[in-house]
């Protein structure tokens, strides 16, 4: 069942991870809809009160409430309001989750979402998903690449690069050509936003590790995955995603977190040498 649109409802996106709002946002503009932001399930059930939208963009894992709890209740609302004359029309529910298995698929559906889009998503992923759930024409954004990001701007790869790639560029790539379309400056703030970021989320394993708090650790580890798959840096993310499963097993792998730091190293370098040469452009 599609949900009808008139061309001037918003999207909430909940979600707590700042580089994934940045990006999705982006997208979303990019398609053509607004949307307003809530970085954990309470505030989404704040502003699904006061507000009309016509589907919402889940995160599952969030502090403060998680998005299952926060379906959960707007289900339940949904369900005491059938019979007032202020009843909200069944709203899509799309999950963002990172875990694809069909155990966590099952879930997301069992508690009232209608679909699922896996993390990290790109623009194509997201036309399509809001094309199966709203009533609406989605908007065919060429992304031809007319240049070579690196060639663009003159970056020298053996400059942020030992021997091995740390960043896939295709992803800055495709955030400077939507840069150089619109003169934001869309890579700075996610560079930034994500250098900033993972230095709190970094802080905060450091202390976890000390503490032997494997859960608070999966959580920094967690999200530092998700946002550094979507900047490009997947070597770093796949070892969050390695240390993460070990957490989930109440153990912190110690090997692995002394990784992590240097590879975070090599990251926060080549993210700084691009800064160098569009930050601000």
């Amino acid at each position: 069942m599609q949900f009808k649109t008139t061309g001037n409802e918003k999207i909430l996106l909940v979600e707590d991870n700042l580089v994934n709002c940045e990006i999705a946002i982006d997208m979303l503009e990019t398609i053509g809809f607004d949307a307003d932001v809530a970085n954990n399930g309470q505030q989404a059930l704040d502003l699904y009160d006061r507000n009309q939208y016509i589907l919402i963009l889940m995160d599952c894992e969030m502090p403060v409430m998680d998005g299952y709890s926060a379906t959960r209740h707007i289900r339940s609302r949904e369900k005491k309001l059938q019979n007032s004359s202020e009843v909200k029309a069944s709203i899509p529910i799309i999950a963002l989750t990172a875990h694809v298995m069909d155990s966590t698929k099952e879930k997301c559906i069992a508690i009232g979402m209608n679909d699922f889009l896996g993390k990290p998503f790109n623009l194509s992923d997201l036309k399509l998903i809001l094309s199966k759930w709203l009533e609406t024409e989605v908007i065919n954004v060429s992304m031809h690449r007319h240049h070579k990001f690196c060639v663009a701007h003159s970056i020298n790869i053996d400059d942020i690069k030992s021997d091995e790639v740390v960043l896939n560029y295709k992803f800055m790539e495709k955030f400077y050509l939507k840069q150089k379309r619109d003169g934001s400056n869309l890579i700075s703030n996610i560079i930034n936003i994500y250098i900033d970021q993972s230095s709190i989320l970094l802080n905060d394993l450091t202390e976890a590790t000390e503490k032997k708090d494997a859960e608070s650790a999966r959580l920094a580890l967690h999200t530092l995955k998700s946002s550094s798959d979507n900047v490009g840096a997947l070597m770093f993310a796949d070892l969050c995603r390695n240390a993460e499963k070990t957490c989930l097993k109440n153990n912190i792998d110690q090997t692995l977190l002394s990784q992590i730091y240097q590879s975070y190293s090599k990251v926060d370098k080549a993210l700084k040498t691009i800064l160098n040469n569009v930050g601000g452009w």
